[in-house]
């Protein structure tokens, strides 16, 4: 699995320099190059369950479907996200399917503060959002869904739930990031943040799947 997590931590860094500093082309490789080798790491081990590779592997694909309208030169906002939101609730039903819900301490905390991301986000943005003024909230809900069930899962101990975590968390971060960059305000390190956030939380999320050696 070290050689799939070095390849994608190559192209994606080279994704955000070609970002940065052209040439344009390059995104068109590297951007679906990235994710493609993060599915096809997912198929090149035993995982714990294969349902639960399917649903991942769904959700991945939506994600590059997502990124490809997001790499386009007009970066129509209302298609990537429309994509991203299908990821994110594939992704919701897929880890809430993994456990029953069990109310810890950890669990309890993690919905507390969700909450008050979400309030806060929502507020911070509210006049800003136009179009997106009734699918912005189910977005972030849908996404702090997914923190959720993968905090439920790494609560309990479940086998890959601690990589589930670390991918939703750095997920939020990364959809943080582009929402502050293109719905409240451009700003020159957004993509560095996004991607840099974006491809590891993938990669962790997929990792979730893969069987203890």
């Amino acid at each position: 699995m070290e050689w799939f997590a070095l390849a994608a931590a190559f192209t994606g860094a080279a994704h955000i320099v070609t970002d940065y500093k052209g040439p344009r082309w390059a995104t068109y490789i590297f951007k679906p190059g990235t994710m493609l080798i993060i599915i096809a790491m997912l198929w090149s081990f035993p995982v714990v369950d294969e349902s639960y590779r399917w649903w991942l592997t769904a959700g991945l694909l939506a994600s590059l479907v997502g990124d490809c309208f997001l790499m386009l030169p007009t970066k129509p906002l209302l298609p990537g996200l429309g994509a991203f939101l299908i990821a994110h609730i594939i992704y919701v039903i897929d880890f809430a399917s993994r456990t029953s819900v069990v109310w810890s301490f950890w669990l309890i905390l993690t919905t507390v503060l969700l909450l008050v991301w979400m309030a806060g986000l929502g507020a911070f943005m509210f006049n800003k959002l136009g179009k997106l003024m009734i699918p912005g909230p189910i977005y972030i809900g849908a996404l702090g869904g997914m923190v959720f069930f993968a905090s439920n899962a790494a609560s309990q101990g479940l086998i890959g739930g601690e990589s589930l975590l670390i991918g939703a968390l750095l997920f939020l971060v990364s959809d943080t990031a582009l929402a502050f960059n293109r719905i409240y305000q451009p700003y020159r390190a957004a993509q560095f943040l996004i991607l840099s956030t974006y491809y590891p939380a993938q990669f962790f999320i997929a990792a979730s799947a893969i069987a203890p050696s």
